[in-house]
């Protein structure tokens, strides 16, 4: 029953992150494949508003001092004005085809090498890269002694190697949006659909325009709803975050407890697990105690800490609850995928009641926390009482 639990909502959780950017690219189908071309008004509202989200977006990134996906998005916006520029001034088709066999290569690497910091040594590297691939696009393959036409033999735009290099792409992204299942993941995946749909189609304004657009609105939205979901809930365990609690603090009730888990031997997991299979097992601690408590507020505060609020419980009731975990996690068995036996993993805990001469939450929570530092010198698999 509980993997059937645990399988569920982590189903819930990959449909969650594949509706927004599933819904858009669907509507961007049916308002192409649906309507004839768009009229010249219609167009410069799209080419406006990928302007304006690909800004928004990138804007967002340097605020919250994020990396993914701002060469990405670089990339995506050089791109767009770079195809515009040919149709506007009638370019060689093989130019063109040499751009589209690029394009696809430039999308692959920004959408797995994401940790690229804009203001770094690395990063002006990287747009150096660009600004000279893209200013010697008309020299590429040409020039050079070598004969790289059958690459580009084709009868179409874009051509058969830029096709299958698309292809690739679109293929990696949706194994990797599959694997880890994020919502930036799912986002890079519709959003390299769009461009290779809007590129295949360029000869048409509508399409350019069209997917082009939807894909910077795509980026912005999961960019959006990414940031705001790693505000308030932790990335490894879905849980609530330390910033949720400090927001969401002054809305308990007049009674409460306060209580603070602390897994046990948490430095030497990454020793004896790797630091994956450490991760893993904070994920199935997580899971575990959301199981045992599941009406509470259950926050992950640290890297090896939570904290529970037992809603009007006084300390007496609440140090029984927490007592209550602390051996059912000691009495469970936990199966990292890299062990073939389960292992066994113990916990501490303080409760801290609050009280009238606390000003907040956070009075609480310290009182707790020096309890239980000073319990941890001694011994560990043990609650105590702030």
């Amino acid at each position: 029953m509980k993997e059937f639990i645990h399988a569920w909502r982590k189903t819930l959780t990959l449909c969650k992150n594949l509706f927004f950017p599933a819904i858009l690219f669907c509507i961007a189908l049916m308002m192409f494949y649906g309507n004839d071309e768009f009229n010249r008004g219609n167009l410069l509202f799209l080419h406006s508003a990928f302007y304006t989200f690909s800004f928004l977006s990138i804007v967002v990134l340097l605020y919250f001092n994020r990396q993914s996906p701002l060469f990405y998005i670089i990339c995506m916006s050089a791109s767009y004005i770079i195809i515009n520029l040919f149709k506007l001034h009638n370019f060689d088709i093989t130019i063109l085809n040499n751009f589209f066999v690029i394009l696809p290569i430039n999308l692959f690497i920004f959408s797995y090498f994401t940790n690229l910091k804009l203001f770094s040594q690395s990063g002006i590297y990287w747009l150096c890269l660009i600004l000279v691939e893209y200013c010697l696009i008309e020299k590429i393959f040409y020039n050079t002694g070598i004969d790289l036409n059958f690459l580009f033999k084709s009868t179409s735009i874009p051509c058969e190697t830029s096709i299958i290099l698309f292809s690739i792409l679109i293929f990696g992204s949706l194994v990797r949006a599959i694997i880890y299942g994020t919502i930036m993941d799912y986002c890079i995946f519709f959003s390299n659909f769009s461009i290779f749909i809007g590129t295949f189609y360029y000869s048409s304004p509508t399409a350019l325009s069209l997917f082009f657009a939807f894909s910077s609105f795509i980026i912005f939205i999961c960019l959006c709803t990414d940031i705001y979901f790693n505000t308030y809930h932790d990335p490894l365990t879905s849980l609530m975050s330390r910033q949720a609690f400090i927001l969401q603090s002054a809305k308990f009730p007049l009674k409460y407890s306060i209580g603070i888990i602390s897994v046990d031997d948490y430095d030497k997991m990454a020793y004896m697990f790797g630091k994956k299979g450490r991760n893993e097992i904070i994920k199935l601690i997580a899971l575990k105690l959301s199981e045992i408590e599941p009406e509470e507020l259950l926050y992950r505060y640290s890297n090896d800490r939570f904290i529970i609020i037992f809603k009007n419980e006084i300390k007496k009731e609440a140090y029984k609850r927490m007592e209550n975990l602390r051996r059912q996690i000691a009495a469970a068995n936990f199966e990292p995928s890299n062990k073939s036996k389960p292992i066994k993993i113990t916990i501490s805990g303080c409760i801290s009641e609050k009280k009238r001469s606390d000003a907040d939450a956070i009075e609480v929570l310290v009182r707790a926390h020096k309890v239980l530092q000073k319990a941890l010198t001694f011994s560990h698999n043990l609650t105590s009482q702030a």
